[in-house]
C-alpha cells in the first residue's frame, strides 16, 4: 500500500486498504515534528520513530486493530478496534507520550458498539497541546470527539465519512458528508483555546488573503480538497472542494459564511444569521440584517452597493 510522502507520513492500518482519508494532514502544521508513523503489514501494530535519534517505539496487541493513527511534538494518539463478545466491538482511543521519555500509554475513551461486518472509517489528530480529536463510523451521526487536557470529551456534528487534522498546532478541523453527499460535505473548525495569540489575529499558514490589505477587514481563505465523500477510491474521478474564510476587523476574527468586497474597499460578511459590512477607515462593523437565510453575498456592480438573496428573494443595499 503506498503512503502519501510528506514531512511526516502518517498511516491508518486497515488490513490491505486504509480509508482514504486516514493520511490526510496539512504538511505545514507538522514542520517541526520528528515523530513519524510508519505503515505496517500488522494491523496490530503501531510503530513510531523518533526521526531525530533513530529510535523506535512499537506497540503491539494481539486481537487489536489500528484504525487510525497521529503525531504531535511528543506523543502519538491512535484508533483501536477489538471484538468485544456477544456480536459488539469496542473502540479505543489511545495517546502516549514518546518524547523526552516514553511513557505508558493512556486510555483517552472507550466505547462499545454493534459489529459491522467491515472496519469502521475513522480518523484522528493530535494538537500539540495534548488535544485528541477523532471520529469514525461506528457511532451514529459520526460526531467529532474532542478530548482536551483535564476537560471531558466534547461532541461536535460531522456526518459521514471523516476527516480530521490540525493546522498551526492550533486550529482543528473536521470534514464529514451526511449520508455520503458530496454535497453536502461541510468544514468545521475550533480554535484550540491555549494556542490563541494574546493580541490580534492569528497566522493560520493554510490561508491566504482574499481581498486587498487596503480593504476595510482582512479576510482570508483556504480550500480543502476533500476527494468524493462515500465513494472508493477507484470511483474518486472527482475532488470535493470546500472553503472556510475568516475576516480579522480591528482584532478580532470570525468564521464567516460568504463574504464579498466592493472596489472602494467595503467588506461584508454573512456570519450565522447575521449580515455585516465595514469600510475603510471604520472603527466596527455595521449591521445590514438578521433575519432568514442569507445567501449569494456579492457586489451588485451598480454603485457602491452588496446584494444578497434572503429566503430566495434578491436583496440589494440601499443605504
Amino acid at each position: 500500500m503506498p503512503a502519501r510522502t510528506l514531512f511526516l507520513s502518517i498511516m491508518a492500518f486497515v488490513g490491505a486498504a486504509a480509508p482514504a482519508h486516514a493520511d490526510i494532514l496539512d504538511s505545514a502544521s507538522i514542520k517541526d515534528v520528528q515523530l513519524q508513523v510508519t505503515p505496517s503489514s500488522d494491523t496490530s501494530t503501531v510503530r513510531v520513530k523518533d526521526r531525530k535519534s533513530g529510535r523506535t517505539w512499537v506497540r503491539q496487541r494481539a486481537g487489536r486493530r489500528v484504525l487510525a493513527a497521529a503525531v504531535n511534538n511528543t506523543g502519538v494518539a491512535w484508533i483501536e478496534q477489538q471484538a468485544a463478545g456477544r456480536g459488539r466491538m469496542r473502540i479505543t482511543v489511545w495517546a502516549a507520550t514518546l518524547r523526552p521519555v516514553a511513557r505508558a500509554a493512556r486510555k483517552v475513551e472507550t466505547r462499545t458498539f454493534a459489529r459491522s461486518s467491515s472496519p469502521p472509517d475513522a480518523d484522528i489528530a493530535f494538537a500539540n497541546d495534548g488535544t485528541v480529536a477523532w471520529g469514525d463510523s461506528a457511532v451514529d451521526g459520526s460526531p467529532i470527539s474532542i478530548k482536551r487536557p483535564g476537560k471531558r470529551v466534547l461532541r461536535r456534528e460531522s456526518g459521514y465519512p471523516l476527516e480530521v487534522g490540525v493546522d498551526d498546532g492550533r486550529l482543528l478541523w473536521w470534514a464529514g458528508a451526511v449520508a455520503g453527499s458530496a454535497a453536502d460535505v461541510e468544514v468545521g473548525t475550533l480554535d484550540l483555546p491555549n494556542a490563541k495569540p494574546k493580541a490580534g489575529c492569528p497566522a493560520r499558514s493554510r490561508f491566504s488573503t482574499l481581498f486587498a490589505p487596503g480593504s476595510a477587514a482582512r479576510v482570508t481563505s483556504a480550500t480543502w480538497d476533500l476527494g468524493t465523500p462515500g465513494l472508493s477510491e477507484s470511483s474518486q474521478d472527482s475532488a470535493v472542494l470546500r472553503s472556510v474564510n475568516f475576516v480579522c476587523n480591528n482584532g478580532r476574527e470570525v468564521r464567516v459564511d460568504e463574504v464579498a468586497a466592493t472596489p472602494s474597499g467595503r467588506v461584508a460578511w454573512v456570519a450565522g444569521r447575521k449580515l455585516l459590512s465595514t469600510a475603510p477607515g471604520s472603527s466596527g462593523a455595521t449591521e445590514l440584517l438578521d433575519t432568514g437565510t442569507i445567501t449569494d453575498l456579492s457586489f451588485s456592480g451598480a454603485g457602491d452597493f452588496f446584494q444578497w438573496k434572503n429566503g430566495g428573494s434578491l436583496r440589494v443595499e440601499t443605504t
